[in-house]
């Protein structure tokens, strides 16, 4: 059965590819330092691993829905903000997420994807979701 351990896994994008045109306007590829030849991939970055989490079907859906972010500021940690079933709060990424750690640096998660969810989530949950979320731009969001 070892085989089958990544069989109810997903791929997850931090930010996410429905918002291309935000992510385009905004520059939001400055956050991508994969070497990745762009022919190989998408020109704008937002398709490389360094936009994504591995994730299991439920969490993903949590994750996708602002009731789980990352803090890349308090050493990866999750945070949840709905009810945590799945004792979720305050687990760590995988070290092969950071960019120390990983052997490729192509598979690095950037910091700036997972702190640009955070803050979506902070607003969506916390402040109520007085804007849309998503329009929040890193400027707007760093104090």
């Amino acid at each position: 059965m070892r085989h089958h351990r990544w069989l109810a896994l997903n791929a997850v994008h931090i930010y996410p590819v429905a918002r291309l045109n935000d992510w385009n306007q905004l520059g939001y590829s400055r956050w991508i330092t994969g070497t990745t030849a762009p022919a190989l991939i998408a020109p704008n970055g937002i398709f490389l691993p360094q936009n994504g989490l591995l994730l299991d079907s439920t969490t993903h859906a949590m994750f996708d829905a602002y009731d789980i972010a990352v803090s890349p500021d308090h050493g990866r940690q999750v945070v949840v903000f709905s009810p945590d079933s799945r004792q979720l709060r305050g687990r760590v990424l995988s070290s092969t997420t950071r960019p120390r750690a990983a052997r490729d640096q192509n598979m690095a998660v950037s910091d700036n994807l997972l702190r640009w969810h955070f803050h979506q989530a902070i607003l969506l949950n916390i402040r109520g979701g007085a804007r849309e979320c998503g329009t929040l731009t890193m400027q707007e969001a760093t104090p």
